[in-house]
Formats: structure tokens, C-alpha cells, sequence
């Protein structure tokens, strides 16, 4: 739906059915996470962008390409080589393909995008079916993960391409306290969150951790709701101040393990493995994303995250 960006609070009173869920992916393994108050850098403090802010170029395994509109929040979509630009609430920005999955069952082929502003992070899932742009799905740090139909053309190929720098904007912020999921608790060696910002350990390196956004796939994502799950969609930043995006998957199945999906860091451009973490994990009732929304479920649509089509080993 289209709209000025809001607070979560404003959220949670009034658009409650907007927050809609992804699909979940493939659990793959790893050692869990704590994270700890000491040292947790400000909400509010900026990002350190390097020295021009830019992704740099870089090789991206598909080649892609995107002319069409969406209806509600997203106008413009234009990318060529994996780069371009969508435009959002009005905004011109930057845009990266970063990630490509391949839903044959659906018929659909969905483009994850990344685009960074100086006060928010875009990330948008584009569905492609024979040749036509069909749906974009969006999310910030303010406007809920939501749907809307979409026009035009689409065509990808799988084979390695080099992406110029994509010219992104530096992205200057992370999310406040109230942009924070709230009712969710993950307390593990490796990765920890509760009422504030986290930490989650990557490469042996400890990021902040900052879920933005709640995804309840718990009980219509899957033909059977004990295969459910829940989705925080997160900004991670390392010790440096270099920003990354991944999924936390908490499966309604295990409440002892936690998934990091499809993790991506900018400035420079690096995609990073699936990871999973030994941690205990728990959801306050009524917590976290709204109730499913009328329109296309993922069993029809397919959403980003199903099983992934890499590899999942381990990251020490």
C-alpha cells in the first residue's frame, strides 16, 4: 500500500494487516550466538559508508534486467546488468539484484533488491513470470513488508556477470528503538536479542543486530502450520560500521535453533553464506508481525526464501 512512512507504533494500531510473511528457508548449521549490552553503539549513530559509500564492482553469478512500474509504493523499475533503480514513495533510489531464486514449481523467478538511503534501508523482492513483472514486494525500517501488482518486463539469465558500482546510496542510519521488532527474545553463544539492539557473530566477527521488521509465517505459509515460522528481517553492521542484510528464520518446529538467510554486506558488496546457530528462542503472544493480509499466499506466489538453492556450510 502507498502512504508517507510511519512509526511502528502508528503500524501496529492501523496497519496491522499489512505485515505479511515470506517464505522460510532450508535450515542450515552453525554455532549460536550471545551478544551482549557492552559496547552496543547508538541507534541514531551514523554508518561508516568508506570513503564513497558505493558497493564497488563486483561479480554477481545471474544477469538481470527490469523495465516496468509497480502501483503502490513502488513506481519506476529499472535495472539493467543487475543495477538501476526503483523509484519508492516518490524517491528515485539506487538499486542492487543482490540474490536470485528460481520458484520452477510457481513459475516464478524472484529478484531480491537492495537499496540503500541516508535514513532507511529499502529491500524489495520482484516477481517475474514468463517474461512480465507481476508483483513487488517492499519493506523499510517504517512501512511493513507489503505486496502490490506490477507491469512490465523481465528477463534473467544464470551466468556470472560483472555488476559496475552500482552507485548506491551510503546508508547513514540504523533503526531507532521504536523501528525494533518487539516480543521477541534469542538468547544463544552467537547470536542474542531482546529489548534492544543485538549481536550476532559472522565470520567470527561480532555484528550489531537490528531486526527491523516481524514476518508471521506461523500458521499460512505452509500446508501444515508445524512447519510455520517466524521472519525478523534485520540490519547487521559489523565492528567497522559496514551495513549488511539478512533473515533470522525462527522455526515454529525447533525453538532451539535460529537460521541467518541470505546475508549480504554493502560497501563493499560481499554475499555471505546461510548460517545456523544454536540459541533458545521465544515469541511473547501477539507479538511480532499482523495477521495475513487478503491477496496471493506464498504457496501461490512463492516468497523469497524457501529452501535455498546454495550450499549451507558452516561459517567458523
Amino acid at each position: 500500500m502507498g502512504g508517507a512512512r510511519r512509526p511502528r507504533q502508528d503500524r501496529e494500531e492501523g496497519e496491522v494487516a499489512l505485515s505479511t510473511r515470506l517464505a522460510a528457508a532450508l535450515l542450515a548449521c552453525f554455532i549460536a550466538s550471545c551478544g551482549g549490552g557492552e559496547g552496543e553503539p547508538d541507534a541514531a549513530d551514523a554508518l561508516d559508508a568508506g570513503d564513497d559509500g558505493g558497493a564497488g564492482a563486483f561479480m554477481n553469478p545471474f544477469r538481470v534486467a527490469v523495465d516496468g512500474s509497480g502501483s503502490a509504493r513502488a513506481g519506476a523499475v529499472e535495472l539493467v546488468d543487475d543495477a538501476g533503480s526503483l523509484v519508492l514513495m516518490g524517491t528515485t533510489v539506487p538499486s542492487l539484484a543482490y540474490e536470485i531464486t528460481e520458484w520452477a514449481e510457481y513459475g516464478y523467478t524472484l529478484f531480491h533488491v537492495i537499496a540503500p538511503e541516508s535514513d532507511t534501508l529499502d529491500v524489495s523482492y520482484l516477481y517475474c513470470r514468463s517474461g512480465g513483472l507481476t508483483w513487488v514486494w517492499h519493506e523499510d525500517y517504517d512501512l511493513p513488508m507489503d505486496y502490490e501488482t506490477a507491469t512490465g518486463s523481465c528477463t534473467h539469465a544464470l551466468e556470472e556477470i560483472e555488476v559496475p558500482d552500482p552507485g548506491l546510496v551510503p546508508l547513514g542510519a540504523r533503526p531507532s528503538p521504536a523501528q525494533l521488532v518487539p516480543g521477541f527474545t534469542i538468547a544463544g553463544t552467537d547470536v542474542s536479542y531482546a529489548a534492544g539492539p543485538g549481536t550476532i557473530r559472522i565470520d567470527g566477527r561480532i555484528h550489531d543486530l537490528y531486526p527491523f521488521e516481524a514476518v508471521d509465517c506461523t500458521s499460512e505459509c505452509t500446508a501444515d502450520p508445524a512447519d510455520g515460522w517466524w521472519e525478523l528481517h534485520s540490519l547487521l553492521v559489523d565492528p567497522d560500521g559496514r551495513p549488511c542484510f539478512g533473515v533470522l528464520y525462527l522455526m515454529v518446529a525447533d525453538a532451539t535453533r535460529v537460521q541467518l538467510g541470505y546475508p549480504v554486506c554493502l560497501e563493499p558488496l560481499e554475499h555471505m553464506g546461510d548460517v545456523f546457530y544454536d540459541a533458545a528462542w521465544t515469541v511473547e503472544p501477539g507479538g511480532g508481525g499482523g495477521s495475513v493480509p487478503a491477496g496471493p499466499r506464498p504457496e501461490v506466489l512463492g516468497h523469497v526464501l524457501r529452501p535455498s538453492p546454495r550450499g549451507h556450510a558452516p561459517v567458523p
